[in-house]
């Protein structure tokens, strides 16, 4: 899979004393654009876009690779805005968070000539965050929490705490190392309580969210 990044900086029609730099990241059949406001920092951001997500029957051409679109966009923000009639782009405002990027080429093939327009929607890098972040969140909601205890004895074999053996469906002391395996997939607090210096070894197999309530010591 072709990976690449082109970069460089570029002007809008709207406020053309305002520079902005843009990234334009290619993975494989799929590219994504962002931008970044010089003066404050604020970026923009596509999603990953697949060649249909920009190309439409009114701006296609014949032929053309996600290379050759990139090359065009490139072309196209690299343009002075009095360089050039064939060229335009402007960045348009949504709303707060989102912006829209207007791209628009004159293309002449075959004696002929048309205006192509391409319009991906850039969203405010930190709305992207906060929309991951929310969607981590009731997908962790989902899982059921379900605390689980484990008491068990040891004896101390030089520095290293040694777990004797005890019936559990949920723990398992590891023939030959002492050490306590994990058999439920989850999320661990673990803690303890010990008058000296102590390893406890634990094996974590999976990545579902099980949180273990501590217990009384025994041993």
């Amino acid at each position: 899979m072709e990976q690449y990044v082109v970069n460089g900086e570029t002007t809008f029609a709207q406020v053309p004393s305002e520079r902005y730099s843009y990234t334009i990241t290619v993975k494989g059949d799929h590219i994504g654009i962002s931008l970044e406001k010089l003066s404050s920092r604020k970026e923009w951001s596509t999603s990953d876009l697949a060649l249909g997500d920009y190309v439409t029957a009114n701006n296609a051409i014949a032929g053309a690779s996600v290379g050759d679109y990139v090359k065009l966009f490139q072309r196209t923000f690299d343009a002075g805005l009095n360089d050039t009639a064939d060229i335009s782009r402007n960045l348009i405002k949504v709303d707060s968070r989102t912006r829209c990027l207007e791209l628009v080429v004159n293309i002449y093939a075959v004696g002929s000539a048309w205006k192509a327009t391409y319009v991906p929607l850039l969203e405010e890098r930190l709305a992207i965050v906060e929309a991951k972040l929310q969607d981590l969140d009731k997908k962790l909601e989902a899982y059921p929490v379900t605390p689980l205890c484990l008491e068990a004895t040891t004896k101390l074999a030089g520095h290293k705490l040694i777990w004797k053996s005890f019936e559990s469906d949920h723990f398992k002391v590891i023939t030959g190392t002492g050490a306590i395996e994990v058999l439920i997939p989850g999320l661990y607090s673990i803690s303890d309580e010990l008058p000296q210096l102590s390893t406890w070894t634990v094996h974590q197999q999976h990545r579902q969210p099980v949180v273990f309530e501590d217990c009384p010591s025994v041993g």
